[in-house]
């Protein structure tokens, strides 16, 4: 019975310290409305007219680089999927950046990375040098999966 009740407990231990758990960071400023329309980037690419000036709500993933600030569906893309242009509010920045990393590019932290965004669609805004199906701007959320 004893060594029943060790095995269970050493079971229990082991699987524990296996589980890795799923965590994300969550920002947001004051002003960030929780009324958005949650939706897919498949979705989206469908009707993004619809949408046009809608405070949207949307997962993907995001790319930043030289004139690229840009979510898209999978992590890796070619250069003619739906993608959305991003802008971030300013006082989302700097929230994030005096929290997490001061004096670190906070966008190049995270590209690669599945985020989930909320802000105002713009089907007829195409983000820098036009490359993009469409913009979110003024971005007041931003979930970051698994985090930094």
């Amino acid at each position: 019975m004893k060594l029943y009740l060790f095995i269970v407990t050493l079971s229990v231990i082991l699987i524990s310290c296996n589980t890795t758990e799923n965590t994300a960071s969550v920002y947001n400023t004051d002003d960030c409305n929780a009324d958005s329309e949650r939706i897919s980037m498949k979705s989206l690419s469908d009707s993004v007219n619809f949408y046009d000036k809608k405070r949207v709500e949307i997962s993907g993933y995001f790319s930043y680089g030289i004139e690229e600030s840009a979510l898209f569906a999978r992590k890796t893309h070619g250069s003619n999927e739906f993608s959305l242009w991003v802008e971030f509010k300013a006082g989302l920045v700097d929230s994030l950046v005096k929290r997490e990393l001061p004096g670190e590019n906070i966008f190049s932290k995270i590209s690669g990375k599945r985020i989930k965004i909320r802000g105002i669609l713009y089907s007829n805004s195409h983000g820098h040098l036009g490359q993009d199906s469409a913009s979110v701007k003024d971005v007041c959320y931003l979930e970051i999966s698994n985090g930094f």
